[in-house]
């Protein structure tokens, strides 16, 4: 079931997207190709879970760039600031896994590093601008770092199945809420025009 669901669910975001907007935002399409392309790779994880992990880290990285093209004249101390949550529940989430990493460790801390980022970029993009979509937007960015927090645990400390659920609940939540805050920032844009 999993074979067909996760790959079905970003190609249906994907096509959401495309049919309830009239200009595309490259940077989101891109970042649900590659998360559609880790969900795939991730379906073999013995042989791909590196490769899928990229393609997600990528996603990341693109959901940056996204928001950031929101934000006008953002500081670096702002940035430092806002990152505190997230560093704060990244170290926490290290700290429980921390002797079980090994050669994972670097990979764990980078993916870290950058979704807490992506956080943080959320939280100023609402905080300069308190709209529906900013809000949906921090939601997403948030329930990623929750979820991928999550997924960090099941791996290398103990697994849970109840945290596989919210994993694979908040994944879900996370990528409609992106896809639904830029097609209201797609709308409201067409409105002022």
């Amino acid at each position: 079931m999993e074979i067909i669901f996760k790959p079905l669910l970003m190609l249906s975001l994907i096509a959401i997207y495309f049919l309830s907007i009239r200009k595309v935002n490259l940077w989101l399409v891109a970042g649900l190709f590659f998360a559609f392309l880790g969900d795939v790779l991730l379906l073999d994880q013995k042989k791909y879970f590196v490769f899928g992990i990229a393609c997600f880290l990528v996603t990341h990285v693109l959901y940056i760039k996204l928001t950031i093209d929101f934000i006008k004249n953002i500081s670096f101390t702002r940035i430092v600031f806002s990152l505190i949550p997230y560093i704060l529940y990244f170290l926490a989430i290290m700290y429980v896994v921390y002797d079980n990493l090994k050669d994972m460790l670097v990979p764990v801390v980078e993916f870290g590093l950058v979704i807490s980022i992506f956080g943080s970029v959320a939280f100023i993009n609402y905080q300069k601008q308190k709209t529906k979509a900013n809000f949906l937007l921090l939601l997403s960015a948030t329930f990623f770092v929750i979820s991928d927090g999550f997924i960090v645990l099941n791996i290398y400390n103990e697994y849970s199945k109840i945290l596989d659920f919210f994993v694979i609940l908040l994944y879900i939540t996370a990528q409609y809420l992106i896809v639904r805050a830029i097609i209201l920032k797609d709308k409201y844009v067409e409105a002022i025009k």
